[in-house]
């Protein structure tokens, strides 16, 4: 597997800021990777911490978008990890992450799509 959610308990490595922006429904990563890392408490609610193939991270995350940034016209954390909404997320990484930024988006856009939560058929 090219990218894989990096486990809670690993050793944390910062990566730079965001690099890309990307549109997701955070309900659907909740779905697919569980609950997000906690975030800062003030400007980031949540993250998501991926190692990449060519041994670099990449951090997915909500930057500015909720009440713990701007009470005022903000969803809370919990309205946002809950939606199913797109809202626009954050993608970070380390240099070597940096590499393969393009190579994550393509991958966390089929990640998602390919989840599906039911089939409908019909008889």
């Amino acid at each position: 597997m090219k990218f894989k959610l990096r486990p809670e308990d690993a050793p944390f490595i910062s990566s730079s800021g965001s690099l890309e922006y990307i549109m997701l429904p955070p309900a659907k990563l909740v779905s697919v990777f569980g609950e997000p890392e906690i975030g800062d408490e003030f400007k980031v609610s949540g993250a998501y911490t991926f190692d990449t193939y060519n041994g670099g991270i990449i951090t997915l995350y909500d930057w500015k978008t909720t009440t713990l940034y701007a009470s005022e016209s903000h969803v809370t954390p919990e309205e946002l990890w809950a939606s199913e909404k797109y809202f626009e997320l954050n993608i970070g990484g380390d240099d070597v992450g940096k590499r393969v930024i393009d190579e994550f988006i393509d991958w966390i856009k089929t990640r998602l799509s390919n989840s599906v939560d039911f089939i409908l058929r019909e008889d």
